[in-house]
């Protein structure tokens, strides 16, 4: 459980300052960026100006990519919960890719490096939620997130990799739905919540292999891992544990994506921080994916006769996304509709049915193309065996938590968005006793 520590622990001075700092900033900056919004592009931007722009774009030639971001949010529960008051969270993220092509001559590798430090309290605690309100909460640690390395083959239609891995960051994504802050929009809890501390996926990661096949729109991919990510008894840092009894988790996704017309299409060169809203570079996607542990676990609820720990801890998901308008005027302005239905056993997992769906409109204000409005809504279901179980305990739970959250992410600066965000929890973490739940909550991200 996360400690209550935190750089803002008595947050509501260093609140106003960095808002204060934000604002100034956008103020300051506006005019020169509008400069880029009509048309410059952003890396040319940078090339021109003295200072980290330059020597960026100077490493990026040469095959070194830098990447530094900073997130840093303040909630509030103002009805219901379990306490009122504001929480302050922090993200700082430092990554370094290598294009070994261009460094050492061997074509299609690649090398990442993904660190971060993590601070502040979970939202968690004040909501009394089960799915979360925010994709950044996570014990205070300093952590190699990421480190692998990736062979691309056969003009890119083949892909392996090999190392710490976050298997969300390809595995149970839609992009257009990451500009929401709930956990639920980033993967489905039913996967999330799965094996003995969740998967390879933030903020606990572990090694494993990938395999990645694509031809025109359709692709396939696979991935072994390490059966236990991080380590419960420690959550600090980095730590890979190698246990037979882990096992192994095995996923799979297959999926199809309807490029965008010809002449609009284009590929993400430089992949983004973890949890900065990635646009699509295609009109619609519909994915398939299975996950299973190889390891036996205890049942939630055992049966006359039945074996302490028994296998089948497996699921699986389906993910739609489809861009229902864009503006022919070739001005960047879209709506897109997504959903997702996730199930895993109910005899392994409090987590049987997860549903969720919502709208990403980029631009709706036509002045603020850059600009992106979200709404969506997040419903876990707590499986049979569980409910049964809590039932025998005398502490009857409902049967699901629902989260709606609306969310505007604005483009302020090239390196800066400010993101307000309000969620309302209904029946928070299934239980009788705790109230629904409002709260309001802004996020400042700052890249380069």
């Amino acid at each position: 459980m996360q400690n209550e520590r935190g750089p803002c622990g008595r947050g509501p001075a260093a609140v106003i300052f960095l808002v204060s700092f934000l604002v100034q900033s956008a103020a300051l900056g506006l005019g020169q960026e509008a400069r880029a919004d009509a048309g410059q592009d952003t890396n040319a931007a940078l090339a021109s100006r003295p200072g980290w722009g330059r020597f960026k774009t100077r490493l990026d030639d040469r095959g070194v990519t830098l990447g530094l971001a900073y997130l840093g949010e303040v909630f509030s529960v103002v009805a219901g919960g379990l306490r009122r008051g504001p929480v302050d969270l922090h993200n700082l993220s430092l990554t370094l890719s290598l294009d070994l092509s261009k460094l050492a001559g061997w074509h299609g590798a690649t090398l990442y490096v993904y660190g971060m430090g993590l601070a502040g309290r979970d939202p968690e605690r004040y909501f009394g939620d089960l799915q979360g309100v925010s994709n950044i909460a996570a014990p205070h640690a300093v952590r190699l997130y990421e480190a692998w390395l990736r062979q691309d083959l056969w003009r890119g239609r083949l892909s392996l990799l090999a190392g710490i891995y976050d298997l969300n960051s390809e595995f149970d994504v839609i992009e257009a739905a990451t500009v929401l802050l709930n956990p639920s929009q980033g993967i489905d809890p039913t996967f999330a919540f799965s094996g003995l501390n969740g998967p390879s996926v933030f903020p606990y990661t572990t090694l494993g292999f990938r395999a990645r096949f694509k031809t025109g729109g359709f692709y396939l991919q696979s991935a072994v891992m390490n059966g236990l990510a991080g380590d419960p008894a420690d959550p600090d840092g980095t730590r890979i544990v190698l246990r037979k009894a882990n096992g192994v988790l095995l996923a799979a996704e297959a999926g199809y994506r309807l490029p965008l017309a010809l002449g609009r299409h284009r590929r993400q060169a430089v992949r983004e921080s973890i949890r900065r809203y990635v646009q699509p570079t295609y009109a619609g996607k519909i994915a398939v994916g299975l996950w299973t542990y190889t390891a036996r676990f205890a049942p939630i609820l055992p049966g006359p006769g039945e074996a302490e720990r028994i296998p089948g801890y497996r699921g699986f998901y389906v993910l739609l996304s489809h861009a229902v308008w864009r503006d022919a005027g070739g001005t960047g302005r879209k709506l897109i509709a997504f959903t997702r239905v996730g199930v895993a056993n109910p005899r392994l997992n409090r987590i049987g049915l997860f549903t969720g769906g919502g709208l990403s409109f980029t631009g709706l204000l036509a002045r603020r193309s850059k600009d992106i409005a979200g709404m969506a809504f997040a419903a876990a279901f707590n499986g049979d065996d569980f409910m049964r179980k809590a039932a025998l305990a005398g502490s009857p739970v409902r049967r699901a938590e629902w989260n709606l959250e609306l969310t505007y992410q604005a483009r302020l600066l090239s390196w800066l968005d400010l993101h307000p965000d309000v969620q309302f929890v209904l029946h928070p973490s299934m239980a009788p006793s705790v109230p629904n739940a409002l709260g309001f909550g802004v996020r400042a991200e700052i890249s380069f």
